[in-house]
Protein backbone atom coordinates (compact mmCIF):
# COMPACT_ATOMS: atom_id res chain seq x y z
CA UNK A 1 0.00 0.00 0.00
CA UNK A 2 1.06 3.25 -1.12
CA UNK A 3 2.52 5.65 1.59
CA UNK A 4 2.37 8.99 0.60
CA UNK A 5 0.98 11.70 3.22
CA UNK A 6 -2.73 12.27 3.04
CA UNK A 7 -4.09 15.30 1.66
CA UNK A 8 -7.90 15.06 3.44
CA UNK A 9 -10.58 18.00 3.18
CA UNK A 10 -10.89 20.20 6.31
CA UNK A 11 -13.24 22.97 6.52
CA UNK A 12 -13.50 22.74 2.33
CA UNK A 13 -9.88 23.13 2.23
CA UNK A 14 -6.80 20.86 1.42
CA UNK A 15 -4.87 20.07 4.23
CA UNK A 16 -1.76 18.30 5.64
CA UNK A 17 -3.42 15.15 7.26
CA UNK A 18 -0.39 15.14 9.60
CA UNK A 19 1.15 18.23 10.05
CA UNK A 20 -0.43 21.40 9.49
CA UNK A 21 -3.75 20.24 11.15
CA UNK A 22 -4.08 18.91 14.40
CA UNK A 23 -7.36 16.39 14.35
CA UNK A 24 -8.96 16.70 18.07
CA UNK A 25 -11.14 14.24 19.34
CA UNK A 26 -12.06 15.38 22.61
CA UNK A 27 -13.86 11.88 23.67
CA UNK A 28 -10.53 9.82 23.94
CA UNK A 29 -7.08 10.15 23.92
CA UNK A 30 -6.52 8.93 20.19
CA UNK A 31 -5.56 12.30 18.58
CA UNK A 32 -1.94 11.15 17.90
CA UNK A 33 -3.01 7.46 17.05
CA UNK A 34 -5.54 9.01 14.55
CA UNK A 35 -2.90 11.60 13.14
CA UNK A 36 -0.50 8.86 12.31
CA UNK A 37 -3.37 6.53 10.55
CA UNK A 38 -4.27 9.51 8.47
CA UNK A 39 -0.88 10.06 7.01
CA UNK A 40 -1.44 6.60 5.95
CA UNK A 41 -4.47 7.32 3.77
CA UNK A 42 -4.06 8.14 0.04
CA UNK A 43 -6.01 11.81 -0.43
CA UNK A 44 -8.41 12.96 -2.83
CA UNK A 45 -9.94 16.43 -3.11
CA UNK A 46 -13.62 15.92 -3.30
CA UNK A 47 -13.64 17.85 -6.50
CA UNK A 48 -12.31 14.38 -8.80
CA UNK A 49 -14.55 11.62 -9.56
CA UNK A 50 -13.39 8.75 -11.44
CA UNK A 51 -15.19 5.97 -13.11
CA UNK A 52 -12.98 2.80 -12.46
CA UNK A 53 -14.79 0.13 -14.56
CA UNK A 54 -11.85 -1.97 -13.99
CA UNK A 55 -12.12 -2.65 -10.49
CA UNK A 56 -12.21 -6.18 -9.72
CA UNK A 57 -14.74 -5.61 -7.01
CA UNK A 58 -15.18 -9.57 -6.10
CA UNK A 59 -11.31 -9.36 -4.86
CA UNK A 60 -12.03 -6.00 -3.39
CA UNK A 61 -14.44 -7.38 -1.11
CA UNK A 62 -13.03 -10.57 -0.26
CA UNK A 63 -9.71 -8.92 0.64
CA UNK A 64 -11.41 -6.24 2.59
CA UNK A 65 -13.84 -8.93 4.88
CA UNK A 66 -10.38 -10.60 5.95
CA UNK A 67 -8.74 -6.96 6.63
CA UNK A 68 -11.87 -6.95 9.01
CA UNK A 69 -11.32 -10.12 10.35
CA UNK A 70 -7.71 -9.89 10.85
CA UNK A 71 -8.05 -6.15 12.35
CA UNK A 72 -11.44 -7.09 14.46
CA UNK A 73 -9.99 -6.87 17.97
CA UNK A 74 -8.88 -2.98 16.98
CA UNK A 75 -12.06 -2.00 15.89
CA UNK A 76 -14.29 -3.26 18.27
CA UNK A 77 -11.82 -1.73 20.88
CA UNK A 78 -12.03 1.59 18.93
CA UNK A 79 -15.66 1.61 18.74
CA UNK A 80 -16.24 1.07 22.71
CA UNK A 81 -13.70 3.53 23.41
CA UNK A 82 -14.74 6.25 21.33
CA UNK A 83 -18.70 5.54 21.70
CA UNK A 84 -18.50 4.18 25.17
CA UNK A 85 -21.14 1.14 24.30
CA UNK A 86 -20.13 -2.17 25.88
CA UNK A 87 -17.36 -4.04 23.74
CA UNK A 88 -19.45 -7.41 23.24
CA UNK A 89 -22.04 -5.17 21.35
CA UNK A 90 -19.21 -4.05 19.19
CA UNK A 91 -18.00 -7.88 18.61
CA UNK A 92 -21.39 -8.89 17.29
CA UNK A 93 -21.56 -5.53 14.58
CA UNK A 94 -18.27 -6.53 13.62
CA UNK A 95 -19.02 -10.47 12.78
CA UNK A 96 -22.82 -8.73 10.67
CA UNK A 97 -20.39 -6.17 8.69
CA UNK A 98 -17.96 -8.96 7.44
CA UNK A 99 -20.87 -11.07 6.61
CA UNK A 100 -22.32 -8.40 4.84
CA UNK A 101 -19.47 -8.07 3.15
CA UNK A 102 -18.95 -11.24 1.74
CA UNK A 103 -22.37 -11.53 0.44
CA UNK A 104 -23.76 -7.78 -0.53
CA UNK A 105 -22.21 -8.46 -4.38
CA UNK A 106 -24.65 -11.35 -4.86
CA UNK A 107 -27.56 -8.63 -3.08
CA UNK A 108 -27.37 -6.38 -5.56
CA UNK A 109 -27.37 -8.97 -8.43
CA UNK A 110 -30.06 -10.32 -7.43
CA UNK A 111 -32.00 -6.78 -7.68
CA UNK A 112 -31.64 -6.80 -11.38
CA UNK A 113 -33.11 -7.68 -13.90
CA UNK A 114 -33.72 -7.63 -17.98
CA UNK A 115 -36.50 -5.03 -17.16
CA UNK A 116 -35.11 -3.09 -14.84
CA UNK A 117 -31.33 -2.03 -14.24
CA UNK A 118 -29.65 -0.23 -11.19
CA UNK A 119 -27.31 2.44 -12.18
CA UNK A 120 -24.94 4.94 -10.06
CA UNK A 121 -26.00 8.05 -8.92
CA UNK A 122 -21.92 9.78 -8.94
CA UNK A 123 -20.59 11.40 -5.99
CA UNK A 124 -21.93 10.84 -2.95
CA UNK A 125 -21.44 12.20 0.58
CA UNK A 126 -22.23 10.48 3.39
CA UNK A 127 -22.78 12.24 7.02
CA UNK A 128 -22.04 9.38 9.92
CA UNK A 129 -24.05 10.04 13.48
CA UNK A 130 -21.63 8.69 16.17
CA UNK A 131 -23.40 5.37 16.71
CA UNK A 132 -22.91 1.99 15.58
CA UNK A 133 -19.58 3.31 13.65
CA UNK A 134 -18.88 -0.20 12.12
CA UNK A 135 -22.48 -0.90 11.09
CA UNK A 136 -23.18 2.55 9.81
CA UNK A 137 -20.12 2.65 7.66
CA UNK A 138 -19.84 -0.79 5.95
CA UNK A 139 -23.40 -1.12 5.41
CA UNK A 140 -23.58 2.40 3.31
CA UNK A 141 -20.21 3.02 2.06
CA UNK A 142 -20.12 -0.71 0.68
CA UNK A 143 -23.71 -0.46 -1.01
CA UNK A 144 -22.53 2.77 -2.68
CA UNK A 145 -19.05 1.73 -4.11
CA UNK A 146 -20.32 -1.96 -5.29
CA UNK A 147 -23.49 0.74 -7.06
CA UNK A 148 -20.57 2.03 -8.44
CA UNK A 149 -20.65 5.14 -7.11
CA UNK A 150 -17.52 7.54 -5.57
CA UNK A 151 -17.82 7.82 -1.54
CA UNK A 152 -16.98 10.32 0.45
CA UNK A 153 -17.31 9.77 4.23
CA UNK A 154 -17.93 12.34 6.71
CA UNK A 155 -17.34 10.63 10.01
CA UNK A 156 -18.96 12.14 13.39
CA UNK A 157 -16.54 14.11 15.22
CA UNK A 158 -17.22 11.85 18.45
CA UNK A 159 -16.22 8.50 16.16
CA UNK A 160 -13.99 9.23 13.94
CA UNK A 161 -11.43 6.25 14.25
CA UNK A 162 -13.57 3.79 13.39
CA UNK A 163 -14.38 5.45 9.71
CA UNK A 164 -10.93 6.12 9.42
CA UNK A 165 -9.23 2.31 10.02
CA UNK A 166 -12.10 0.93 7.99
CA UNK A 167 -11.56 3.50 4.83
CA UNK A 168 -7.55 2.41 5.38
CA UNK A 169 -8.80 -1.42 4.89
CA UNK A 170 -10.88 -0.80 2.17
CA UNK A 171 -7.86 0.94 0.39
CA UNK A 172 -5.38 -1.58 1.56
CA UNK A 173 -7.97 -4.61 0.29
CA UNK A 174 -7.76 -2.60 -3.40
CA UNK A 175 -10.50 -0.10 -3.43
CA UNK A 176 -8.93 2.96 -5.69
CA UNK A 177 -8.43 6.21 -3.30
CA UNK A 178 -10.62 8.06 -6.25
CA UNK A 179 -13.52 5.97 -5.03
CA UNK A 180 -13.54 6.44 -0.97
CA UNK A 181 -12.18 9.20 0.71
CA UNK A 182 -13.06 10.62 4.12
CA UNK A 183 -13.63 14.52 4.84
CA UNK A 184 -12.59 16.19 7.73
CA UNK A 185 -14.69 19.20 8.37
CA UNK A 186 -17.05 21.74 10.67
CA UNK A 187 -20.62 21.90 10.82
CA UNK A 188 -19.70 25.27 8.67
CA UNK A 189 -17.77 23.27 6.39
CA UNK A 190 -20.09 20.62 6.34
CA UNK A 191 -23.22 22.92 5.51
CA UNK A 192 -20.59 24.77 2.69
CA UNK A 193 -19.77 20.83 1.06
CA UNK A 194 -23.92 20.32 0.93
CA UNK A 195 -23.97 23.81 -0.35
CA UNK A 196 -21.87 23.38 -3.47
CA UNK A 197 -23.50 21.56 -5.58
CA UNK A 198 -20.77 18.70 -6.16
CA UNK A 199 -22.62 16.01 -5.14
CA UNK A 200 -25.31 14.05 -6.63
CA UNK A 201 -26.67 12.57 -3.75
CA UNK A 202 -26.41 12.91 0.08
CA UNK A 203 -26.95 10.78 3.03
CA UNK A 204 -27.34 12.33 6.70
CA UNK A 205 -27.99 10.18 10.18
CA UNK A 206 -28.58 12.49 12.91
CA UNK A 207 -31.79 14.13 14.50
CA UNK A 208 -34.34 15.62 12.91
CA UNK A 209 -33.71 19.23 14.01
CA UNK A 210 -30.51 18.85 12.37
CA UNK A 211 -31.01 17.26 8.79
CA UNK A 212 -33.76 19.96 8.59
CA UNK A 213 -31.15 22.10 8.87
CA UNK A 214 -28.38 20.81 6.27
CA UNK A 215 -31.37 20.30 4.00
CA UNK A 216 -32.62 24.07 3.72
CA UNK A 217 -28.45 24.86 2.75
CA UNK A 218 -28.24 21.59 0.33
CA UNK A 219 -28.14 22.17 -3.29
CA UNK A 220 -30.95 21.88 -5.19
CA UNK A 221 -29.32 19.29 -7.66
CA UNK A 222 -28.29 17.32 -4.56
CA UNK A 223 -30.45 14.62 -3.38
CA UNK A 224 -30.65 14.70 0.09
CA UNK A 225 -31.55 11.50 2.03
CA UNK A 226 -31.88 12.17 5.81
CA UNK A 227 -32.13 8.87 8.43
CA UNK A 228 -33.42 10.55 11.59
CA UNK A 229 -34.05 9.20 15.31
CA UNK A 230 -36.67 6.70 15.50
CA UNK A 231 -39.36 6.68 18.50
CA UNK A 232 -40.07 2.87 18.59
CA UNK A 233 -42.75 2.10 20.67
CA UNK A 234 -44.04 -1.73 21.41
CA UNK A 235 -47.07 -3.25 22.84
CA UNK A 236 -47.33 -6.34 24.97
CA UNK A 237 -50.62 -8.22 24.96
CA UNK A 238 -52.00 -10.52 27.38
CA UNK A 239 -49.31 -14.01 27.48
CA UNK A 240 -48.65 -16.53 29.47
CA UNK A 241 -46.98 -16.03 32.91
CA UNK A 242 -44.10 -18.34 31.58
CA UNK A 243 -43.16 -16.01 28.77
CA UNK A 244 -43.22 -12.81 30.77
CA UNK A 245 -39.52 -13.56 32.25
CA UNK A 246 -37.73 -13.89 28.60
CA UNK A 247 -39.53 -11.22 27.14
CA UNK A 248 -39.01 -8.71 30.31
CA UNK A 249 -35.07 -9.69 29.15
CA UNK A 250 -35.84 -8.82 25.35
CA UNK A 251 -37.46 -5.27 26.41
CA UNK A 252 -34.56 -4.48 28.90
CA UNK A 253 -31.96 -5.21 25.90
CA UNK A 254 -34.18 -3.16 23.52
CA UNK A 255 -33.71 0.04 25.58
CA UNK A 256 -30.23 -0.74 26.91
CA UNK A 257 -28.15 -2.29 24.18
CA UNK A 258 -25.73 -0.02 23.03
CA UNK A 259 -26.56 2.48 25.23
CA UNK A 260 -29.58 2.85 24.42
CA UNK A 261 -27.81 4.94 21.70
CA UNK A 262 -29.98 2.88 18.47
CA UNK A 263 -31.98 4.72 15.98
CA UNK A 264 -34.73 1.25 16.69
CA UNK A 265 -34.25 1.53 20.26
CA UNK A 266 -37.50 0.96 22.23
CA UNK A 267 -38.64 4.23 23.97
CA UNK A 268 -42.01 3.26 25.30
CA UNK A 269 -43.87 0.14 26.14
CA UNK A 270 -47.77 0.02 25.96
CA UNK A 271 -48.51 -3.38 28.67
CA UNK A 272 -51.53 -4.87 28.77
CA UNK A 273 -53.64 -3.96 31.95
CA UNK A 274 -54.15 -8.05 32.80
CA UNK A 275 -50.07 -8.52 32.74
CA UNK A 276 -48.75 -5.09 33.65
CA UNK A 277 -47.71 -5.68 37.23
CA UNK A 278 -45.78 -8.97 35.97
CA UNK A 279 -44.11 -7.01 33.40
CA UNK A 280 -42.76 -4.00 35.31
CA UNK A 281 -41.60 -5.88 37.94
CA UNK A 282 -39.81 -8.34 34.95
CA UNK A 283 -37.86 -5.42 33.92
CA UNK A 284 -37.19 -3.62 37.05
CA UNK A 285 -35.15 -7.22 37.68
CA UNK A 286 -33.70 -7.67 34.79
CA UNK A 287 -32.49 -4.15 35.13
CA UNK A 288 -30.84 -4.92 38.32
CA UNK A 289 -29.40 -7.42 36.86
CA UNK A 290 -27.43 -5.50 34.12
CA UNK A 291 -23.69 -5.58 35.09
CA UNK A 292 -22.34 -1.50 34.67
CA UNK A 293 -18.94 -0.80 33.84
CA UNK A 294 -16.21 -0.41 31.56
CA UNK A 295 -16.90 -0.47 27.82
CA UNK A 296 -13.73 -2.31 27.52
CA UNK A 297 -14.84 -5.26 29.30
CA UNK A 298 -16.57 -7.89 27.87
CA UNK A 299 -19.41 -8.59 30.89
CA UNK A 300 -20.15 -4.93 30.59
CA UNK A 301 -24.20 -4.74 29.35
CA UNK A 302 -23.80 -0.65 29.62
CA UNK A 303 -20.91 1.11 29.43
CA UNK A 304 -19.72 5.12 29.91
CA UNK A 305 -22.59 7.43 28.45
CA UNK A 306 -22.38 11.16 27.80
CA UNK A 307 -25.74 12.39 26.23
CA UNK A 308 -27.65 15.41 25.00
CA UNK A 309 -31.07 16.93 26.49
CA UNK A 310 -32.47 20.21 25.83
CA UNK A 311 -30.88 20.94 29.37
CA UNK A 312 -27.50 20.18 28.24
CA UNK A 313 -25.20 17.30 28.40
CA UNK A 314 -26.00 14.75 30.85
CA UNK A 315 -23.62 11.93 32.20
CA UNK A 316 -25.39 9.17 32.91
CA UNK A 317 -24.49 5.50 33.71
CA UNK A 318 -27.76 4.18 34.97
CA UNK A 319 -30.94 3.03 32.28
CA UNK A 320 -33.71 4.37 33.35
CA UNK A 321 -37.44 2.56 33.59
CA UNK A 322 -40.48 5.09 34.11
CA UNK A 323 -44.32 4.21 34.57
CA UNK A 324 -46.49 6.83 33.29
CA UNK A 325 -50.19 7.53 33.69
CA UNK A 326 -50.37 9.68 30.63
CA UNK A 327 -48.24 9.92 27.86
CA UNK A 328 -48.55 14.00 27.64
CA UNK A 329 -44.73 14.45 28.39
CA UNK A 330 -41.69 15.24 26.34
CA UNK A 331 -39.64 12.18 26.53
CA UNK A 332 -42.78 10.47 24.75
CA UNK A 333 -43.14 12.90 22.17
CA UNK A 334 -39.13 13.40 21.97
CA UNK A 335 -37.08 11.13 23.93
CA UNK A 336 -33.79 10.73 24.53
CA UNK A 337 -31.23 9.14 22.83
CA UNK A 338 -30.00 7.05 26.29
CA UNK A 339 -31.01 3.91 27.49
CA UNK A 340 -34.45 5.43 28.81
CA UNK A 341 -37.94 3.73 28.77
CA UNK A 342 -41.30 4.55 29.66
CA UNK A 343 -44.29 2.07 30.06
CA UNK A 344 -47.98 2.68 30.37
CA UNK A 345 -50.84 0.45 31.40
CA UNK A 346 -53.73 -0.79 28.17
CA UNK A 347 -56.85 -2.21 28.29
CA UNK A 348 -56.29 -3.25 24.66
CA UNK A 349 -54.80 -3.04 21.16
CA UNK A 350 -57.39 -0.61 20.48
CA UNK A 351 -55.96 1.87 22.83
CA UNK A 352 -52.64 1.18 22.21
CA UNK A 353 -53.37 2.25 18.66
CA UNK A 354 -54.99 5.28 19.69
CA UNK A 355 -52.57 6.54 21.93
CA UNK A 356 -49.73 6.33 19.27
CA UNK A 357 -51.72 7.60 17.01
CA UNK A 358 -52.05 10.58 19.25
CA UNK A 359 -48.65 10.77 20.55
CA UNK A 360 -46.13 9.25 18.31
CA UNK A 361 -45.08 11.75 15.55
CA UNK A 362 -42.06 9.48 14.01
CA UNK A 363 -42.46 6.47 12.00
CA UNK A 364 -39.68 4.09 12.18
CA UNK A 365 -40.36 1.00 14.42
CA UNK A 366 -43.10 -0.43 16.50
CA UNK A 367 -43.19 -3.98 17.92
CA UNK A 368 -46.06 -6.40 19.18
CA UNK A 369 -45.95 -9.09 21.60
CA UNK A 370 -48.94 -11.26 21.00
CA UNK A 371 -50.64 -14.19 20.19
CA UNK A 372 -54.24 -12.66 19.35
CA UNK A 373 -54.55 -12.86 15.31
CA UNK A 374 -56.59 -10.23 15.77
CA UNK A 375 -54.49 -7.62 17.95
CA UNK A 376 -51.64 -8.18 15.17
CA UNK A 377 -54.10 -7.97 12.13
CA UNK A 378 -54.97 -4.67 14.08
CA UNK A 379 -51.33 -3.03 14.56
CA UNK A 380 -49.60 -4.62 12.12
CA UNK A 381 -52.27 -2.89 9.44
CA UNK A 382 -52.88 0.23 11.19
CA UNK A 383 -50.04 1.63 12.97
CA UNK A 384 -48.46 4.39 11.16
CA UNK A 385 -44.55 2.70 10.68
CA UNK A 386 -42.22 1.82 8.15
CA UNK A 387 -41.35 -1.81 9.91
CA UNK A 388 -43.73 -3.91 11.99
CA UNK A 389 -41.75 -6.59 14.04
CA UNK A 390 -44.29 -9.11 15.57
CA UNK A 391 -42.78 -11.47 18.50
CA UNK A 392 -38.98 -10.46 17.92
CA UNK A 393 -36.52 -8.60 19.65
CA UNK A 394 -36.94 -5.28 18.10
CA UNK A 395 -32.78 -4.24 17.88
CA UNK A 396 -31.74 -7.82 16.39
CA UNK A 397 -32.09 -7.05 12.75
CA UNK A 398 -30.90 -8.74 9.92
CA UNK A 399 -28.03 -6.20 8.05
CA UNK A 400 -29.73 -6.92 5.01
CA UNK A 401 -32.64 -6.17 5.91
CA UNK A 402 -34.10 -2.65 4.04
CA UNK A 403 -34.42 0.60 6.30
CA UNK A 404 -35.87 3.49 6.42
CA UNK A 405 -38.66 5.21 8.12
CA UNK A 406 -41.38 7.54 7.33
CA UNK A 407 -43.40 10.78 9.08
CA UNK A 408 -40.54 12.22 10.67
CA UNK A 409 -38.21 9.16 11.24
CA UNK A 410 -37.48 9.29 7.26
CA UNK A 411 -38.32 9.29 3.75
CA UNK A 412 -40.82 6.25 1.77
CA UNK A 413 -40.64 4.19 4.10
CA UNK A 414 -38.03 0.79 3.90
CA UNK A 415 -36.03 0.12 0.91
CA UNK A 416 -32.54 -1.46 0.44
CA UNK A 417 -29.26 0.68 0.66
CA UNK A 418 -28.53 -0.53 -2.92
CA UNK A 419 -31.43 1.21 -4.07
CA UNK A 420 -31.07 4.17 -2.13
CA UNK A 421 -27.41 4.56 -3.92
CA UNK A 422 -28.74 3.52 -7.67
CA UNK A 423 -31.14 4.95 -9.83
CA UNK A 424 -33.60 2.80 -11.59
CA UNK A 425 -33.83 2.47 -15.14
CA UNK A 426 -36.41 0.34 -16.73
CA UNK A 427 -35.26 -2.01 -20.06
CA UNK A 428 -37.94 -1.54 -22.22
CA UNK A 429 -37.50 -4.02 -25.81
CA UNK A 430 -39.46 -5.38 -28.32
CA UNK A 431 -39.54 -5.70 -32.27
CA UNK A 432 -39.83 -2.27 -34.10
CA UNK A 433 -42.72 -2.77 -36.68
CA UNK A 434 -43.97 -5.81 -35.09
Amino acid sequence: MSQRQLISIIDGLKVDGGRSQEVVNPYTSRAVALIQLLERLPGTSHHRHTDDNNIMLDKVLSNFAVLLENHAQELVSLAAEETGSPIKYHQDDIRAVIEFTKGVAVYKDRMESEEYKLEAKGRILILLSANEPLVLFVVTVLSALISGNSVFVKPSSKTPSVPHKLTELLLAAGMPASRVSIVLTSQEGTQSLLASGEFNMALSFGSSIVNEQLQKVCHSSTQFIPENEGNDWAYVDELPAQEIEQLSKVLVNSFTKHNGQMCDAVRGILVHKSIYKELVDGMKDGLQKLNIGNPMEKTSDIGSLLWSSSKGDVNQSKPILIELKDLKSEMVSEPAFAPVCWLKSVANADEALSLYNTYNRHGLGFSIFSHSKEAIDLLSHKINAGRININVNPVDINIFSPWGGIRKSGQNGPSSWIERFTNKKLINTGKYGG
